[in-house]
């Protein structure tokens, strides 16, 4: 039951520091590599990458310890009997214990969470790898949909220049009412493909 409410306010702590964030909009930047930093710099996930990283650093650094000494003070005969009543007859026993640890298990833990540690780094990199090949597939898709968004509007231009030019060859005789009609067609399709 403990890790489970320890995991729940590691949880609530992220998001209390997640919320501010949140809330102060920030411009994204219009270049991939800008958006690549902007990402690494402000999304919750490889903050909390970091974070269990640095958690994980003070874990190996407590491996090294060996087990705690312990100090046992023990008190007999306190008040005493008769004429031995009073401090003077007090004994008092103090010890102090320790289990002792042969060939170097100390460094043995030591070594084991270095590798545990080196795991985890191994796998928030590839998750740090996953959330920024992510937002370079964002980032792509939204160009893309820019690029196509300004290619409908030049043909809209293109259109709306071709309608003029149909309608004016008409008035002048030059043209045919099917003409015009025809431009004014593809002028309302790329009106429609643009919306």
């Amino acid at each position: 039951m403990f890790p489970i409410s320890l995991r729940g306010c590691a949880c609530l702590a992220l998001l209390l520091l997640a919320v501010p964030a949140m809330a102060q909009p920030s411009r994204i930047p219009a270049t991939l590599p800008a958006v690549l930093d902007w990402t690494a710099a402000h999304h919750p996930a490889l903050q909390r990458m970091t974070h269990e990283l640095q958690a994980r650093s003070a874990l190996v650094d407590a491996a090294g310890f060996g087990p705690p000494l312990t100090l046992d003070a023990e008190v007999e005969n306190p008040a005493g009997t008769g004429e031995f009543a009073g401090g003077d007859r007090l004994e008092t026993t103090l010890s102090l214990g320790g289990v002792l640890e042969w060939g170097g298990r100390p460094m043995l833990r030591r070594v084991e969470a270095l590798s545990r540690t080196d795991v985890l780094r191994i796998e928030l990199d590839q998750q740090r790898r996953d959330v920024l090949a992510d937002a370079a597939l964002r980032f792509i898709d939204l160009a893309r949909a820019q690029a196509d968004l300004d290619l409908l509007e030049q043909a809209l231009k293109a259109a709306e220049q071709t309608a003029d030019a149909s309608r004016e060859r008409q008035q002048a005789g030059a043209a045919s009412a099917a003409d015009t009609q025809r431009a004014t067609l593809e002028l309302s399709a790329a009106r429609l493909r643009i919306r």
